[in-house]
């Protein structure tokens, strides 16, 4: 009934009317008929002939009207509404997606572009057009895997990690970077300076040291003769070359004490004793050992008239007086052959005629180089040089006889020369048969004692 009115409302133009609902009923109008103040039997009546209807007024209180028609304004029926008046006022029949929406003055239908700028979703301004890689994002799982990345295949948009997402950005571990390396890191950890190159000082760890300028002069060179030329290591200018005897030698043990000897075929170390053994210079056998008494003789100026004397502590030289001061020979030394003066003393060997000496007397000085039965009264300079040798003294001497034993070869100490006593129950100095010199220079006086004991002292 409502859809009808609504037609025949078109029909018949303004109508001040909202909404009545009539029974159905039948009536025909001549033009113009007015029901001012009238009272219409409405109930089943039908209109027909109406061209133009307009109410004005509807005279009578709500209860009035109500009791006329029985619907009430809000409750049976709705009051009249623009916005209402604006949905009645679209077609019958509205286009396929066409949504209601208000223009700011009426309520009007609209689609596609114009809608969606109407309600705040125009594409490209509020609201994000489709695209195939947003696609690509939203069909994601709405929860995606921790660490993966979105990244482009090549046709769509797809979540990788690890070696895949490295991969696929140009940064995969050992072909586009550096996988970690602590040998890297601890390089990377230094500070860096003038004049510093880094080291390392273990494994995993490095460090700094200087780097001169200097050192920076031979560090680029090509070549191994640059860097000669640079150092000034150029073999037979700035060294010698290389040498098989100088090989030979570097190959030996450096041992303190030992000497380097040219074997005929190389070189070799040797001891100092096999060093003087092969050069011939053992000392005693071959050259004289060190002697503080040949040390005083080197001192000495070989002046003409001047004897050699020891002193008791170094030897000097004397001239004839006090060499023969020293010697103990007193005036003797000076008397001429033919006119001797003697007073008191034996002199072995020689006839003496004199009423107040008798004997002889020996004067002979004898050098003895091997073994030796001295008498008493003799000066037996002895000389070792070739070898050891005894001196044997008289059995059974008087008690006061002299034989003095004086070193001439000065090689005592390296062949020593045996004072023997004579007999096995002699002895010499209280308490041996025998005595051995082995002290180069010596000078002893050895005086019987008794018929079996000598005693012998000197320097």
């Amino acid at each position: 009934m409502l859809q009808e009115f609504r037609k025949w409302r078109r029909q018949l133009g303004t109508l001040v009317l909202v909404f009545f609902v009539f029974p159905m009923f039948s009536m025909a109008f001549s033009a113009d008929t007015s029901f001012k103040d009238t009272y219409m039997p409405w109930s089943g009546r039908t209109i027909t002939g109406v061209t133009s209807f307009t109410a004005t007024t509807v005279s009578g209180t709500t209860g009035s009207f109500t009791n006329l028609t029985g619907h009430v304004i809000g409750t049976d029926v709705q009051a009249y509404d623009d916005n209402l008046n604006d949905i009645a006022g679209f077609s019958a029949s509205p286009a396929d997606s066409n949504i209601m929406v208000g223009n700011g003055s009426a309520l009007v239908l609209e689609s596609g572009a114009t809608l969606r700028t109407s309600i705040g979703v125009a594409i490209g301004t509020d609201v994000q057009a489709y695209d195939d890689n947003l696609a690509d994002i939203a069909g994601f799982s709405a929860t995606p895997t921790d660490s993966n990345i979105m990244v482009g295949d090549g046709s769509d948009f797809v979540l990788e990690s690890g070696t895949t997402l490295r991969t696929s950005i140009g940064v995969a571990i050992g072909s586009d970077v550096q996988g970690y390396d602590a040998d890297l890191a601890a390089l990377g950890g230094l500070t860096s300076a003038a004049d510093k190159l880094p080291y390392f000082t273990g494994s995993g760890t490095a460090g700094v040291t200087d780097l001169s300028s200097f050192s920076r002069t031979y560090l680029d060179d090509a070549d191994e003769a640059t860097l000669k030329a640079t150092l000034n290591l150029e073999a037979g200018t700035d060294f010698n070359a290389y040498d098989s005897d100088l090989a030979s030698i570097s190959g030996l043990s450096n041992v303190d004490g030992y000497h380097i000897r040219m074997s005929g075929s190389g070189y070799e170390t040797l001891t100092t004793a096999s060093l003087v053994t092969n050069l011939g210079l053992v000392i005693g056998t071959n050259t004289q050992a060190w002697d503080d008494d040949l040390d005083d003789l080197a001192a000495l100026t070989p002046t003409d008239g001047l004897f050699i004397v020891g002193n008791g502590t170094d030897f000097i030289t004397e001239n004839g007086a006090t060499a023969r001061t020293s010697l103990g020979l007193g005036d003797v030394a000076t008397q001429n052959k033919a006119s001797i003066d003697i007073t008191g003393g034996t002199v072995a060997g020689v006839a003496i005629t004199n009423s107040s000496f008798s004997g002889t007397v020996n004067q002979s000085a004898l050098i003895k180089t091997g073994s030796y039965t001295a008498s008493a009264g003799e000066i037996v300079g002895v000389v070792s040089t070739g070898g050891a040798f005894r001196v044997t003294f008289p059995t059974n001497p008087t008690a006061g006889d002299m034989i003095r034993i004086t070193d001439l070869g000065l090689a005592l100490e390296t062949n020593a020369v045996v004072l023997d006593a004579g007999e096995a129950t002699d002895h010499m100095n209280g308490t041996t048969q025998s005595l051995s010199l082995d002290w180069n220079g010596l000078d002893l006086r050895c005086i019987a004692t008794s018929v079996s004991a000598w005693s012998c002292s000197g320097t």
